[in-house]
C-alpha cells in the first residue's frame, strides 16, 4: 500500500515540474544587447499616469485640490459628488494623459529602433525572458559583462 502512495506521489510531483527551463532560446548576442538595452531604459523610466494627471493639470479647469478629492472620491468609489462639467474636465484629462501615454509609446519604439531592435523581437525576448530562469540567467550574465 506505501508503495503505491510512493508510486503516485513520484508521479505526481514528475508531472507537476515546472517546464520552463525545457529549452533554452536562441538569439543572437546583438539582439540580447539591444534588449537589455531598452528593457532597462523602459524598467528606468517607467510611465506613470499620475505623474501625468498632476502635469496636465492646470490644462483643465478644476482646481488642483479638486482634482485630488475627486480621485480621492473615485478611489472609495463614491462618483456621485462629480458634476457634469467636472466629468467634461476629467474626461480632457483622461485624453491629455493618453496623449502622454502614446508619446512615452513613442519614445520607447524609437529606443529600440536606435537599439536596431524590431517590436516583435523585443516581446519574443521579454516573453522569454519573464518565462525562462536559465535564459533570465544568461541574459543577466551578458548585462554584467557589458557593465563592466
Amino acid at each position: 500500500m506505501k508503495s503505491i502512495y510512493f508510486a503516485i506521489i513520484f508521479f505526481f510531483v514528475l508531472g507537476c515540474k515546472p517546464k520552463q527551463n525545457a529549452k533554452m532560446p536562441a538569439y543572437k548576442k546583438e539582439d540580447l544587447k539591444s534588449f537589455i538595452t531598452t528593457y532597462s531604459y523602459i524598467l528606468d523610466h517607467p510611465f506613470n499616469p499620475l505623474l501625468s494627471a498632476e502635469k496636465n493639470s492646470p490644462k483643465i479647469n478644476i482646481s488642483y485640490d479638486r482634482l485630488s478629492e475627486i480621485f480621492q472620491n473615485q478611489f472609495a468609489d463614491n462618483l456621485d459628488s462629480i458634476s457634469p462639467s467636472e466629468k467634461i474636465e476629467l474626461d480632457k484629462l483622461k485624453d491629455l494623459v493618453t496623449i502622454d501615454k502614446e508619446q512615452y509609446d513613442n519614445m520607447i519604439r524609437a529606443k529600440m529602433t536606435n537599439s536596431k531592435i524590431s517590436d516583435s523581437l523585443f516581446d519574443s525576448i521579454k516573453k522569454d525572458y519573464n518565462s525562462n530562469t536559465k535564459f533570465q540567467r544568461k541574459v543577466n550574465k551578458l548585462n554584467t559583462k557589458m557593465n563592466k
